[in-house]
This record gives structure tokens, C-alpha cells and sequence, in this order.
């Protein structure tokens, strides 16, 4: 059996509680960044969610949280995750009646894949009668990656700041 150990001594005078609350205070000002992008997606979503924020520290290091939350969550859900398709058929009448134009031109909706906003969504063409439709479901958004990868870099630069003013605070 191979063990191994090391033992790790904190000069004297050296104050580590002021690099933890220098860590604490990046992280803070990183997740006000990530939460500021989230709420840009849904910044004009007549049912958007709250997006709250935590950070706290944990024994193997600091973590952050940003998510939506609140009575409109579902539709954080639908649109981020997506949704699959399905085959809608008339419930109570012959026929389902509306708008339709075509595959893939009859509606223009909201949002698009990575969180561009592009209006409000709108029914196009002719009135028609159909005896039964495949929806196609919601294409994923994924807000999540693309909060992620956006903001990646800015995130690692607001840490190593925050780690250096620490450790110089704490010297």
C-alpha cells in the first residue's frame, strides 16, 4: 500500500479569512454578471420566470447558482430544455381550424436557438381545416451553455483578481 502526505504551513500573520472573503466577493460580483445575462433572455417574456442567485462556499471550494425559478418556471423549462413533438388531433370538433400558410412558414416565433430575441410570434396565411397536425415541439435553447460559455472567461478573470487582492490583503 502506497500512502502519501503533506503538510502544508501558514506563515504567521498570514490572515486566510481575508482571501476567503476576497473569493466570496468575486464570486458575488461573477454571478450578479451570469444573472444579469440569464434575465436579457427573457427580458421581454410576458410569462418569465424569476431568476434568483446563490453563492456560498463549500469544503472542496466556492459555488455558485443562477436559476429561474417562481409560477412561470415551466416555461424557462420548455424553452431552454425544449420539448418534444407530438400529434395533435381534435378533441370536441370534426376538424382543427386555423391559419396556415405551409411546413415551417405559417408561425415565426419569439426566440431562437441561443437566446436571440426576434419579436412577438405571429399566425400566417389562410384559414384551413385539418383533421389532425404533427407539432413539432420547442427546438432547445439551452440559455444554460450559452450563459456559460459567454461568460466563461470573464468569470475566470473576476476570480484570479479577486484570489490576488486576497492574498495581498492577507500577507
Amino acid at each position: 500500500m502506497l500512502q502519501a502526505g503533506a503538510k502544508v504551513e501558514i506563515p504567521k500573520g498570514f490572515d486566510l479569512s481575508k482571501v476567503e472573503k476576497s473569493l466570496q466577493s468575486g464570486l458575488l460580483e461573477a454571478s450578479h454578471e451570469y444573472r444579469a445575462d440569464m434575465e436579457s433572455f427573457v427580458m421581454n417574456w410576458v410569462h418569465k420566470p424569476d431568476i434568483m442567485q446563490e453563492s456560498r462556499g463549500r469544503s472542496d471550494g466556492y459555488a455558485i447558482q443562477i436559476f429561474p425559478t417562481g409560477d412561470n418556471l415551466k416555461f424557462w423549462l420548455w424553452v431552454s430544455f425544449g420539448v418534444p413533438g407530438k400529434t395533435i388531433v381534435p378533441v370536441r370538433a370534426k376538424h382543427l381550424v386555423f391559419k396556415y400558410r405551409g411546413p415551417g412558414i405559417s408561425y415565426a416565433p419569439k426566440t431562437a436557438p441561443g437566446g436571440a430575441f426576434g419579436g412577438a410570434g405571429k399566425k400566417v396565411g389562410p384559414v384551413k381545416r385539418f383533421d389532425g397536425v404533427q407539432w413539432p415541439g420547442i427546438e432547445p435553447r439551452k440559455f444554460e451553455e450559452v450563459t456559460i460559455k459567454a461568460n466563461q472567461k470573464r468569470f475566470d478573470k473576476i476570480m484570479a483578481d479577486a484570489l490576488d487582492r486576497g492574498l495581498k490583503a492577507a500577507s
